[in-house]
């Protein structure tokens, strides 16, 4: 089904992304905590430029995360509860390999700048990422604006959407229209 041409634009004023966001709207990133048991930095790695050998030193305490070796956390005893023996000793440890694969994937929302989950954007199959450019909480803020002009469009009668005798109806936050959130509103022109 084709699109509808556009009947309203909203002009942006007194807006500028910051210097780090410009150019991310379509880059994702993986987020994952350092592996150091005493420091509590989150790592950030552009997903398209995490390489087989990777090498990834936190800024903040000089941990280094490097495919092929591990971090231990502690030493373990296997113990048969029957007879008391031990079945085996090792170091519980993780791979840092596996710890990067499955991290988190986030990117940056190009309306409020922030870096977010990747599932807090809704799907956009047009976009690289497959995801829309802008956070949810800011796309409900967004599409908060077009009902306002919508219906002074068809209160003036410059609406295609709505004839001298229609009634334009938008349903609660809980119903399918739920971007509009303002409500049941029933307007006969």
């Amino acid at each position: 089904m084709a699109r509808r041409a556009a009947y309203t634009k909203v002009k942006r004023t007194n807006f500028s992304n910051p210097a780090h966001v410009e150019g991310m709207g379509d880059k994702t990133f993986r987020g994952f905590q350092c592996l150091n048991k005493d420091c509590t930095r989150f790592l950030f790695i552009e997903t398209e430029t995490i390489d087989p050998d990777f090498e990834y030193t936190c800024d903040s305490c000089g941990f280094i995360h490097k495919a092929g070796e591990s971090t231990k956390l502690y030493d373990y005893e296997l113990e048969d509860k029957r007879d008391g023996s031990t079945i085996e000793t090792n170091s519980f440890e993780i791979l840092h390999d596996d710890y990067v694969r499955e991290s988190k994937e986030f990117k940056y929302c190009i309306v409020c700048g922030t870096l977010k989950p990747f599932e807090l954007f809704g799907k956009h199959s047009s976009h690289q990422t497959g995801r829309q450019g802008e956070c949810r909480v800011c796309k409900q803020v967004y599409n908060g604006i077009t009902p306002a002009s919508l219906l002074r469009g068809s209160i003036s009668g410059n609406s295609s959407v709505s004839g001298s005798t229609e009634k334009l109806k938008m349903v609660s936050e809980t119903s399918k229209a739920s971007c509009f959130g303002i409500g049941f509103i029933s307007i006969t022109a």
